[in-house]
């Protein structure tokens, strides 16, 4: 089983923030609302997470010489304090900003002890194997959701497995990931730490760290559905495996 669980309990988020004081950027809700940081900041470490400004005093987006300035101020800081462990999200490619591929080269020196997006690792080429994402919505057959995910991994090699732990189809893909030797990984959502919000927390933390999403989606799950349109967002190589209302045999169907 990965360490990761313990990163997400314990690291520092390092989010997008602005010169300029209150944005409406995503990415400074998340970390004000959860990790307490503070809205007015523009660089620096605040409760649980650290201020990347990529916005100036106009709230006007920094050209890449600027950020990539901030992100060698960033970098050195992290290297400073090696005991302290910090999530990067994909800062500065929001809508309407820059391209992954534009931002993750700057962070190629980044030191052991600084995680970055699966997405980024991917275009650096420091990606070590595929992170597969395996949803399952309840009443789904088990039997037949092994099956399908043996023939779509067959050609695979080496990857691993990500659940969520919180239905039987989570808890049969475990067991099938075990069976296969390939490392798994446990994302539940961490209702104690962010109580009802905890699903939404999940959505962001499942997308910043897979790369490959397979769901096995009841057209009744609402929740499985907006993680799907959440990872392809994120750049996901997403595979929905749609199941028919009676559970006849599975049908499949790219996203």
């Amino acid at each position: 089983m990965s360490p990761f669980k313990n990163l997400l309990r314990s690291s520092i988020l390092v989010y997008d923030s602005s010169f300029g004081g209150l944005t409406a950027h995503p990415h400074m809700a998340l970390a004000s609302s959860y990790y307490g940081a503070d809205p007015s900041l523009g660089e620096g470490f605040k409760g649980q997470a650290y201020a990347f400004p990529t916005r100036d005093k106009d709230n006007q987006l920094m050209s890449l010489s600027d950020l990539h300035w901030h992100i060698e101020t960033f970098l050195g800081y992290g290297a400073s304090h090696p005991n302290q462990m910090f999530q990067v999200l994909p800062i500065a490619c929001g809508e309407g900003e820059y391209k992954h591929e534009q931002i993750a080269p700057y962070f190629t020196k980044a030191a052991d002890n600084v995680f970055l997006p699966s997405y980024w690792l991917h275009l650096l080429k420091k990606l070590e194997h595929p992170k597969l994402i395996v949803q399952v919505s309840d009443g789904a057959n088990l039997t037949e959701v092994i099956e399908q995910l043996d023939q779509a991994t067959k050609a695979w090699g080496k990857f691993e497995v990500i659940t969520t732990c919180d239905n039987d189809g989570s808890d049969a893909v475990q067991k099938w990931a075990r069976s296969k030797k390939h490392a798994w990984t446990p994302f539940p959502a961490d209702t104690d730490r962010f109580k009802e919000k905890a699903k939404i927390i999940l959505d962001n933390q499942l997308t910043w760290y897979g790369t490959h999403m397979i769901a096995f989606c009841s057209p009744r799950d609402a929740v499985l559905k907006q993680r799907i349109l959440h990872a392809q967002k994120e750049h996901l190589k997403v595979k929905t495996i749609w199941l028919p209302e009676n559970q006849e045999p599975l049908t499949t169907k790219m996203l």
